[in-house]
């Protein structure tokens, strides 16, 4: 069999469905794909017209009806339709081979549906509008093979996340009779996805109620752990997601409490995400509530069984572990105005005078401008509260979870200590350029009251090192950037120990209060929150650890989707081909084996005088082949490029050294374990301990321990996850957001399409498509061969109880007996026959319908061939009596013409004539000086001029010469009165040359 889409399948088909089927996408740089209507197919120039193949379509894009209303434009301008012409796809390009089909209904409206895989056609067109449908009618919602879809509604949907509509999914999951489901599909709803194809499906539509209920009935039902992975870009919603499938977990366990799980556990599972968003997200561009770390929670729960039946009465939450992966420290030097820092410092600074007075007094009438690390601010409020509402909450949070008023003093003290770090400033010393000193004398005696260290011992941790040199110990002084360096690491390191102290504390006080007992078992659901891939224009080294775990997770993902459906296949007997797969291990195999990225970056951060220049060409020597590993010259020595499965990438690897070392100095180390504070004070003496138990890995010149770089240690958590949650049963949430201004019921198309590419959902649509196609129709088919079988058994074993009554007949009763035994056995015969009759007489006339349905073709097909042929024919008649109706009227055409030019050189020579004759005139008065005068108007009014010019002449006399008839009396009148008494003779009036002749 053949996986792939119907475009692959039917192309040929859809060729001839194009004419009735027009509507279409084209693909568009702006919107990714746009709908059109095919107007006109080319064929081309091939002289068989049976044989032609359409090279290029016309198409006249169409504007959905609300396109305005659920489109997200952001810098691009609104698609001209109506304005733009018919547009010619060229279908030779490779990438306009297909043209994929749009799902509309008689209406011509788009089609979605809650179920991708019911969609007609699932190219990843047909999934994009889907999509943005079901975000512009407010359901954000959708499923892809037991995959849940979220599209991130940007506003509270009324109803939606409602008791009423949680005990709508728990009744029909959970409590729904296991007499009502078969095996095959209780499995599906335990382990993978909803049952698909029940009565459930079109009642239920695809929630995220649905992922925890089925996780909390895997657990229950099976006793196997389940995980829910959360994924998504910054700011798709999957902080929320993580927090809706908490509570409705936690509200599914609380129903049936036991003495151990108190609701005080439960509170504060709940109560930890507010502390965790407070100290780990940020407002960023993307998103107002970013998560800046990733985090791995898992809610243990206990089982009680029956002694007597051995079934599960019920489960509760009794305990919880949290994990958190790659906190985005370097956050904390950040003051962009378009960004914001970590919540907890704005949280902090927007508290009354009072509250601030009592963490610490340099807080009095500070705000976000009194911190270099803060700086000015044009947002407080984010989701919709101020920024004292949230402290309020976040201070709420740590007093659920047991924490007293002087631990949560500590915890805000040593924030106030990392605000404070950044307004220490430092100047090359006036002596030595080599050194620096402190250039903000009043703020480092802030800090020093603030940590309890005497100010001499902060500052000379800050502005040197000590070096160890066999047994010598050598204190160096650092620059001026390397004392900013130093100081901006401490400020990291303290704010990264108030995290795990959180993180450490939050476990502890979410653990298991009292020992198991006898009988129980305990189950975990894990929750996976994690960073989708990230394709910036060019990434950095978080991008790359982010990106290093989804490429981990996209292979369980594969595993099972995609290696579970090529296994079930397998196990069929059935060959599989063009199964689309979305990643290779060559990837990870590039960044994880003995010669690959994360080992050559580690022994680049041990190395002495490393640069980013000599990592990436180290990295692209020894990995000169990879296909993975991109071997194109860059555009600086510093880039490297890597063949992820959702696109190339670019990583500029400028920082990648610093950052994978994050390495604290000995000298900060043991000046912070000094601190009075205890948070920093308790883990800078726990990282002291650690550091002499791996001494063997200590860089003796610099000072440096490397032994667990970053990238290291993330590498063994994140192997560590994959082994968690590789024996679960695993559920998957991918988190889409719709367009980067956060508006509601707005798609912006290019950004969507990338998301749903990124996550593999077209792959993963094909794959559920064809896996039911082909598994319901088997069932079918074994359904069918079962009832004849049944049949066929009840027949055999009537017969044979015939046979043995005929065995043992004897005597007349016997005989008896026997005649009624063989008239019922002729009886079931006579039934079986017609039975059997029957069903030949229904093959029969099941193959008249398909003889004549293909005679139909056929005869179609003859009529069609010879209704070509004849076109061709009539064609050419046409063409020749059009031909022989043109040599006619070019006849005509040129006859008239001879004719009109013949008129035409008879005027000509007349013309010509006369004027012969005028020039005879004009000699003839010459010689006999004569004035000729020529009269332009009826009357001699106005002609003084004339005859007085003739006067002045020479002349004895005159001649007037003119076409038309005048008054005679009226001319010697004038004559008379003009000449009179002269001595210029009036000849006369010509009324044309051969007149003017005769009166000469």
């Amino acid at each position: 069999i053949y996986l792939g889409h119907e475009e692959d399948k039917y192309f040929n088909i859809l060729k001839e469905l194009y004419g009735k089927f027009p509507y279409v996408y084209i693909r568009d740089t702006k919107y990714g794909w746009v709908p059109a209507e095919i107007i006109k197919n080319h064929f081309g120039d091939d002289d068989d017209v049976t044989d032609r193949k359409i090279t290029e379509v016309s198409v006249r894009p169409l504007k959905p009806s609300n396109w305005d209303e659920s489109t997200h434009f952001e810098e691009c301008e609104a698609y001209p339709f109506g304005q733009t012409p018919l547009v010619r796809v060229d279908m030779t390009h490779p990438a306009n081979t297909k043209l994929p089909v749009q799902n509309v209904d008689d209406r011509g409206d788009v089609v979605h549906a809650a179920d991708l895989a019911n969609l007609g056609f699932t190219h990843e067109a047909a999934v994009l509008y889907s999509l943005k449908e079901r975000h512009y009618l407010r359901m954000p919602y959708s499923r892809v093979n037991g995959i849940l879809v979220a599209m991130n509604p940007f506003q509270w949907i009324d109803d939606l996340y409602s008791p009423e509509k949680f005990r709508q999914y728990f009744d029909s999951i959970i409590r729904r009779s296991n007499n009502d489901l078969s095996a095959e599909e209780r499995n599906d709803t335990i382990n993978n996805k909803f049952v698909v194809g029940t009565k459930n499906e079109a009642a239920i539509e695809p929630h995220i109620f649905e992922i925890s209920c089925l996780a909390y009935k895997g657990l229950v039902f099976t006793g196997k752990d389940q995980s829910i992975l959360v994924s998504g870009v910054s700011g798709s919603g999957k902080t929320e997601s993580v927090k809706i499938l908490m509570k409705n977990l936690a509200s599914l366990s609380s129903s049936n409490r036991s003495d151990c799980a108190s609701e005080s556990i439960t509170s504060k599972i709940l109560q930890s995400s507010f502390i965790l968003e407070a100290f780990g997200n940020a407002q960023t561009t993307r998103s107002e509530n970013s998560s800046r770390f990733s985090k791995f929670v898992q809610l243990q729960f206990n089982a009680v069984e029956s002694n007597a039946s051995g079934e599960t009465i019920f489960r509760e939450i009794i305990s919880s572990n949290s994990q958190a992966y790659v906190l985005e420290k370097s956050r904390v030097l950040n003051n962009d105005r378009k960004e914001r820092n970590f919540h907890i410092f704005y949280q902090l600074l927007a508290a009354d005078d009072q509250f601030k007075m009592s963490i610490w007094e340099g807080l009095k009438d500070s705000d976000c401008r009194s911190f270099k690390y803060i700086g000015a601010c044009d947002r407080n409020k984010i989701n919709g509260k101020t920024d004292s509402d949230h402290l309020k909450d976040t201070i709420r949070a740590l007093t659920t979870i047991g924490l007293s008023d002087e631990q949560r003093k500590t915890i805000f003290r040593a924030v106030s200590i990392v605000l404070q770090l950044g307004n220490v400033r430092f100047q090359e010393d006036p002596i030595d350029s080599e050194k620096s000193v402190v250039d903000s004398p009043a703020e480092l005696i802030k800090l020093s009251e603030i940590m309890g260290i005497r100010k001499e011992e902060i500052e000379s941790s800050l502005i040197s090192r000590q070096v160890i040199i066999g047994v010598e110990t050598f204190t160096l002084p650092l620059k001026v950037d390397d004392a900013r360096s130093s100081r901006d690491t401490l400020a990291k390191s303290i704010y990264s120990f108030v995290f795990d102290y959180l993180v450490e504390t939050l476990n502890n006080e979410t653990g298991a209060r009292c020992a198991p007992e006898a009988g129980w078992r305990i189950g975990n659901i894990n929750l996976l929150d994690i960073c989708g891939f990230e394709s910036e224009e060019m990434c950095q080294f978080e991008q790359l650890c982010i990106n290093y775990a989804n490429e981990k997770l996209q292979i369980k993902y594969i595993q099972d989707n995609f290696d579970a459906v090529l296994e079930e296949f397998a196990s069929e007997g059935i060959h599989v081909v063009g199964l689309p797969r979305t990643h290779q291990l060559q990837v990870l195999e590039l960044l994880e084996r003995k010669e690959g990225l994360i080992n050559i970056l580690n022994e680049e951060c041990v190395r002495p005088f490393a640069t980013a220049d000599s990592f990436v060409t180290k990295l692209k020597r020894i990995n000169r082949g990879d296909p993975c590993l991109v071997q194109e010259k860059l555009a600086l020595p510093n880039e490297f490029g890597i063949r992820h499965y959702a696109t190339v990438l670019t990583y500029d690897a400028k920082d990648f050294i610093i950052r994978n070392k994050d390495a604290i100095a000995d000298d900060l180390v043991k000046c912070a374990s000094k601190c009075s504070n205890g948070i920093i004070s308790s883990q800078s003496k726990k990282l002291i301990v650690e550091r002499k138990e791996s001494s063997k890995f200590k860089d003796q010149q610099r000072g440096w321990h490397v032994s667990t770089t970053i990238l290291g240690a993330f590498q063994k958590k994140l192997r560590t996850l994959i082994e968690t949650i590789e024996g679960t049963g695993t559920h998957y949430v991918r988190c889409i957001k719709p367009n980067n201004d956060m508006r509601p019921r707005r798609t912006d198309q290019n950004t969507t399409l990338e998301q749903v590419r990124n996550a593999g959902l077209v792959e993963a649509l094909s794959v559920s498509r064809y896996h039911r196609e082909f598994f319901s129709a088997a069932t079918a088919v074994l359904r069918r061969f079962f009832l004849s079988l049944v049949l066929r058994l009840r027949f055999l074993a009537t017969r044979k109880a015939a046979i043995r009554m005929q065995a043992f007949a004897r005597g007349r009763k016997q005989i008896v007996l026997y005649l009624k035994v063989l008239r019922a056995c002729t009886s079931i015969q006579n039934i079986y026959r017609l039975h059997r009759a029957k069903s030949v007489l229904s093959n029969l006339k099941m193959n008249r319908v398909a003889t004549a349905v293909l005679s139909r073709f056929f005869w179609s097909l003859v009529s069609r061939l010879r209704f070509l042929a004849t076109q061709r024919a009539a064609i050419r008649v046409q063409a020749f009596a059009r031909g022989r109706k043109q040599i006619i009227l070019y006849r005509k055409v040129l006859k008239t013409c001879a004719s009109i030019q013949n008129i035409y050189r008879s005027h000509r020579a007349k013309t010509v004539l006369s004027n012969l004759k005028m020039n005879r005139v004009a000699l003839e008065v010459k010689e006999k000086k004569l004035a000729l005068l020529l009269q332009p108007e009826k009357s001699f009014n106005g002609e003084r001029e004339h005859l007085d010019a003739a006067r002045a002449k020479p002349t004895e006399a005159f001649l007037y010469l003119d076409n038309e008839n005048y008054d005679h009396r009226e001319l010697h009148n004038f004559s008379d009165a003009a000449y009179g008494g002269g001595d210029l003779q009036f000849i006369g009036v010509a009324m044309n040359s051969n007149s003017a002749i005769e009166l000469l």
